[in-house]
Order: structure tokens, then sequence, then C-alpha cells
């Protein structure tokens, strides 16, 4: 016997059989007395802060009205103190893909440029200087610009 989560309802847990009619054992996963009940209780889940493990590996978050994001993603733009950009994404140092934690988090560019020409990798150094004027203080590098 066990309890329905949805209606309360005490029912009997159902016997699994083969294919050819003989009986096996007890089904002890039954959670709902009816597929109604089934239906009802699958459809609430709970709204963690933390999400739960995606089938990808990483943390997903629930925000309610559909919409899901990504933890690592979410702690990144905290970090940043903006949304993340087009090209941007983040990397996770320890390869775990559940771990969000901000010191195992890293911010990568899927930008390059398009050619290899020597002007052509200074400008785009250029642009990227630009883009991350945070970081490259933290280097200790700053992009003087020159009035022309």
């Amino acid at each position: 016997m066990f309890t329905c989560e949805v209606c309360g309802k005490v029912s009997q847990r159902r016997r699994s059989r083969t294919k050819s009619g003989q009986m096996l054992g007890i089904d002890y996963s039954t959670r709902f007395c009816s597929k109604d009940c089934g239906y009802i209780g699958r459809a609430k889940r709970v709204i963690s802060p933390n999400g739960h493990v995606h089938s990808s590996g990483y943390i997903r978050v629930d925000l309610g009205g559909g919409k899901k994001r990504y933890k690592h993603q979410i702690v990144m733009e905290e970090i940043l103190g903006r949304p993340l950009r087009p090209g941007e994404n983040v990397h996770h140092k320890d390869g775990n893909r559940a771990n969000w934690t901000p010191t195992n988090l890293e911010l990568w560019s899927k930008m390059q440029p398009p050619g290899q020409r020597v002007i052509d990798k200074v400008a785009f150094g250029i642009e990227i200087l630009r883009l991350y004027p945070e970081f490259a203080r933290s280097a200790g590098v700053a992009l003087v610009e020159h009035g022309g």
C-alpha cells in the first residue's frame, strides 16, 4: 500500500508483469494513484534558488513563468555587474559543471580576429582592451586614447 502524493488516497501498489503475463515483483516507485494525479504531481516542481542538475550536467534554475537559466551564467553576471555579451561564455576551471562557485568560474570570449595579418591582430587587441577595460586594468594595462 502507498499514499498518493497529490490527493492522499491510499492505494495498492501495482505488480509488474512480463510481456507473456508472468507476475514479477511489486512496483515500489509508484507515487500517484492515477494518471491525473501523476500529471498534477509532476507539474508541481519546487522552484529552488540553487536549481537542479540538468541533463547537460549544469545547474539550471527555474525563474518562474517558464523562464530558466543556468546558475553559472547568473553567478558570472553578478560578478561582472552586467549581462553576458554575445560571444562570451563561462568556463568551469575544475571541469565540474555543477560547481558554480565564483572562484571556479572564468569569463571566456569566443571572439577571434578573422585574419592573421599583424595589423588585424593589433586592431583586435585594441578592440578587446576597449571591450574589457576592467580586465586590462587588473593586468596592469590601460588603453590611453589620443585625440586625433
